[in-house]
């Protein structure tokens, strides 16, 4: 089972999904072109100057999507799954680690030899056991992202998660202790002293990182801060 299906979490609850099927190197590029469609741009200020980056680091979750398929136990008759949560990614693959290696100093000890080659041969892996640490150069670099690795005998995940608090600016703290409660945006333009169209971008900032949710339809719709 070569099969890989993404889904979209909002408020702990799948709203979203896809499968894809095929063959593998069919599957990594569908997936991996499905998945930048579905990240956001983050705009951050760096001294003076107003820089876009990716909600996530495209190199580390290509990679990550590459060692899914490469390390996966194909005896286990389950796919590759993909969470998309409003605050963090989650690539998880069927079986964990292989015998004696260590996260802290991964080696290349492949579970698919000739799928590794194959996946070598192309281009698909540059350096032999060199995947884990480029994933987690490429989260540094970044600078908004943190990784974590979690195996178990059964199951291996790669856990993306935003660095929500190096994007907020006192405002946006403020904003976020306002609601702790339900509160329109015009309630929270008056609490703080900002006019509305600037409020309601903040709020999209918000949101886009995982922090509120939205409540409520056209003229009734609140905010409130994520549980």
């Amino acid at each position: 089972h070569s099969g890989c299906r993404i889904v979209k979490i909002v408020n702990d609850e799948p709203v979203w999904s896809k499968e894809f099927t095929g063959p593998v190197w069919k599957i990594i590029d569908e997936v991996f072109t499905e998945l930048m469609e579905h990240f956001k741009t983050l705009e951050v200020v760096v001294g003076t100057k107003r820089m876009k980056l990716p909600e996530y680091p495209p190199r580390a979750v290509r990679e990550a999507l590459i060692n899914a398929f490469a390390h996966r136990n194909y005896a286990i008759p389950s796919g590759i799954r993909i969470f998309i949560h409003p605050n963090k990614l989650v690539i998880r693959n069927p079986g964990g680690l292989m015998p004696g290696v260590d996260l802290n100093d991964p080696e290349h000890v492949p579970r698919n030899p000739n799928l590794c080659q194959l996946f070598y041969d192309v281009g698909y892996i540059e350096k032999y056991g060199y995947g884990i640490k480029m994933i987690r150069e490429e989260c540094k670099r970044h600078g908004l992202v943190s990784v974590n690795f979690k195996s178990s005998p059964n199951r291996f995940e790669v856990v993306f998660k935003k660095r929500t608090e190096e994007l907020l600016d006192n405002v946006d703290r403020k904003i976020l202790q306002l609601l702790v409660i339900p509160r329109r945006s015009g309630e929270i333009s008056e609490a703080i002293g900002l006019s509305k169209p600037a409020v309601v971008e903040r709020l999209k900032k918000l949101e886009s990182l995982g922090l509120i949710r939205k409540t409520g339809r056209g003229a009734h719709v609140k905010y409130v801060v994520r549980k």
